[in-house]
Order: structure tokens, then sequence, then C-alpha cells
């Protein structure tokens, strides 16, 4: 989950700020990314206080599960709230026009002219009406290029099966069937992690890395690639709120119900009550960096006056990096790399 998390919250979000389309500029609000990083740091420190001791029962995990109930329910006065927040934080100077929020000019130009809340630099609503006007071409259609062919078969395997069980619902005939498409599409996200997951651990296991290890490296990373797709054609698409509310809204949905709803389960219905052991070594040094790479995000933002800027996402690689190299230092210094694993009962001698 912390590899998750960091991966969310500096990948995702320097990857918009690279991958961005040539002279596009993406504006940000203040409240979007303020709101969901306060949820993020509470989930964070609720998640803290219950795994502190190793163990959690069932109303530890009914604790997460409230807490995300509590944050379903702000959203519906989302608005009311963004109206105090911009009247109390948001500064605009009737003479320029200029918009200023933590003392920094929300503007995108050094020129000094400010942007209005909710602006936007680039409209992509009439670029993307005309991509909805054109035919959908089909997944199974062979890339020109030798480079795209070589991806495409190698994802063939993928492909076929999802081409044949999900509705295409960029196209006229199945327009309507989006529920199934969306369905479809969570059952596929389902199937991949498990392999994902399974994949991992046989890997760490050749390599005598532990499950910590893993799951703060390749697991943190590989699990953020759809979170990592969205954000990016939502930035395409000059959204940029969008795309951080998804990829910081994913954390927070990880933290509370993808945590809490599993380890319920657990310890109600499996476990008749019981509890579920945790690894909390070194959990103090890594939430620690947890927060270092918030504060270091949120200040970036702020600086860049709150639009993506490709020095900004360059910056957001390098911390993710070396939260990295400092979660596998940790992982070494407390828990060591050896995975232990029950054997077969009829393994081979």
């Amino acid at each position: 989950m912390a590899g998750t998390a960091v991966a969310n919250y500096t990948l995702i979000i320097g990857c918009c700020c690279l991958m961005k389309r040539k002279d596009q500029q993406v504006r940000l609000e203040a409240w979007p990314l303020t709101r969901d990083t306060l949820w993020y740091i509470f989930s964070l420190g609720v998640l803290f206080v219950i795994i502190f001791n190793g163990k959690i029962d069932w109303s530890e995990s009914l604790c997460l599960l409230v807490v995300y109930v509590l944050y379903i329910f702000s959203m519906h006065f989302d608005d009311s709230l963004q109206r105090q927040f911009d009247r109390l934080v948001l500064r605009r100077n009737p003479e320029t026009g200029q918009t200023r929020c933590c003392c920094v000019p929300m503007t995108g130009e050094d020129t000094g002219h400010g942007l209005l809340t909710g602006e936007k630099l680039w409209d992509g609503d009439s670029q993307q009406e005309q991509e909805e006007e054109e035919e959908a071409e089909s997944v199974l259609a062979v890339p020109e290029s030798p480079a795209r062919r070589v991806l495409w078969v190698l994802c063939l395997p993928m492909i076929v099966p999802m081409f044949l069980t999900i509705p295409d619902c960029r196209r006229k005939p199945w327009r309507k069937w989006f529920p199934l498409t969306f369905l479809m599409s969570m059952v596929w996200s389902t199937v991949f992690s498990y392999v994902l997951i399974w994949m991992v651990t046989v890997i760490g296991f050749a390599m005598g890395a532990s499950d910590t290890l893993m799951g703060i490296t390749l697991l943190g990373a590989g699990t953020s690639v759809p979170d990592l797709v969205a954000c990016v054609v939502a930035t395409w698409a000059g959204e940029g709120d969008m795309a951080i509310s998804a990829a910081v809204g994913a954390i927070t949905f990880d933290i509370l119900l993808c945590l809490g709803l599993p380890w319920f389960i657990k310890t109600v219905f499996l476990d008749h009550f019981g509890v579920v052991l945790v690894q909390t070594a070194g959990l103090s040094l890594t939430l620690g960096s947890i927060f270092l790479t918030i504060a270091f995000v949120f200040a970036g933002v702020c600086l860049s006056r709150w639009q993506f800027r490709r020095a900004f996402g360059a910056a957001c690689f390098v911390v993710y990096v070396a939260f990295v190299v400092f979660a596998v230092f940790t992982e070494e210094m407390f828990t060591g790399t050896i995975a232990f694993y029950p054997d077969c009962e009829n393994a081979p001698t």
C-alpha cells in the first residue's frame, strides 16, 4: 500500500506533467488538491493508529470502512466546502485580477495576469467531440509501425479475451451497453490484479525478497498503471483537477476500502472475530517518508503556480526513486530481504 500511495502521488502526477501535449497549459484549482490531500493524510493517520500494534481486529477494520463512508458523505457538501475554502484562502487583487493561494500567484504565465477559478488554458472539448465522431479503430487491427506491431503481438493473449467479453461502447451499436462495459472492465482488472500479485510473489520468492519489499517496488508501481492511464487521458483533455482527484482519490479508496473490507471479511467471517497480523517493522520511517513526499508535491504544485510543469514532473520522478531506495534500505535494515514460504508437502526431492 505504501508503494502504491507514493506512486499515485508522485509518479502519476509527474507523468501527467511530462506527458501533457506540446504547448498545453493545464490549470489546477486549489480546492481539489487540498481536499484530496487532507483526506489522504487523515486516512494515513487512521491506518497508522490501527496497525501500530501489528494486529487488526474486526472493530479496527470497521473503523476504516466508517471513515470511507464519511469520505463519500463529505462529497455531498463539496460545493459548499469549496465556496468556504475560496472565501477564506483565495485572495483576488481587484486591480490586476490576479488570484493568490498560499501566497503564490495562481497564473499560468509570468505576465502577472490572473485566471478565474475553474478557467482552462486549453479546451479539449472540441477535440474530444471530433474524436467521438470518428469511427473507433478495432483493437484487433494490426499496427503499421514495427515497434507497435511487436507490442500488439505480445499483448494479443490479453486483447482477444477482452475483445470477446467487453462491449466496445465507443461504437454506436454498443453505446447503451456502457454499464456492462464498466462491469466487465472491473472483472478483468480483478483478474489481472490477482495474476500480478501471484507473479510478483513468485518472483520475490525466486529472488529471496520479502513480500513487503516486492509490494513497495514492483507491485506498488504495477497496480498504479490503470490510474496512470486515466490521469494522462484526463490531462490531455485539459482536466488537471480530474487527473489529480483520480490519482489522490484512488489512494484514499485503497487505504480505507481496499484494506478495510478484506480485513473485515477475514476477521469476522473467516477467522470468527480473530485478528490479522501485519508487518510493522520500519513503519514509522516509511510513514515519515510518505509525509515528506506529500509535502514536496503540494509545495511543488504551489510553486508551479497551480499548473502542470515538466520540470516539476521530472522532480516528482526523482522523489519517487528516492522513496523506493529509502524503502528498500529500510526493509533490509529492519526485516531483511529473505522470504520464507511453507514448502509443499509433495515437493520433489
